[in-house]
């Protein structure tokens, strides 16, 4: 399956070792992705046409310069993988602190390693199991 983003395509592997044990399902996978297009609100939903999550709304809310949560509903309350990109024409870098049930925690920076306010992209992939499932 390929999951289209913004800036990059994901692919995820279900690892085939034969059939699945009888009564066994395949995991179900669900998504969510943003482009956090505004580095210094201090709260917003960004535009529904660059964010998705598949059981609720997308939230970005910036707590200090360079540091930022990520509402994505219960999308993380299970197994899964998150990725952050630094977005634009700038320098700096971010991310991921930390993720579970509240969403993620990202930090960005400056190329001198200070906190800095930027543009960035989040891609959440979950799975209600993590066997058979293979995050590239």
């Amino acid at each position: 399956m390929v999951l289209w983003h913004p800036i990059r395509a994901v692919v995820l592997l279900w690892l085939a070792a034969g059939a699945l044990p009888a009564g066994q399902a395949r995991a179900e996978i669900r998504t969510a992705f943003a482009w956090a297009d505004r580095a210094t609100a201090d709260s917003y939903a960004p535009s529904a046409h660059y964010a998705k999550s598949d059981d609720a709304g997308v939230r970005v809310i910036r707590t200090e310069s360079g540091v930022y949560r990520v509402a994505l509903g219960s999308l993380l309350a299970g197994a899964g993988h998150v990725q952050v990109s630094a977005y634009g024409a700038t320098a700096n870098g971010c991310h991921i602190g930390s993720w579970g049930s509240a969403g993620a925690s990202v930090r960005c920076f400056d190329p001198a390693g200070r906190p800095a306010d930027t543009l960035f992209t989040i891609l959440a992939i979950a799975a209600e199991r993590d066997d058979g499932v293979a995050y590239v």
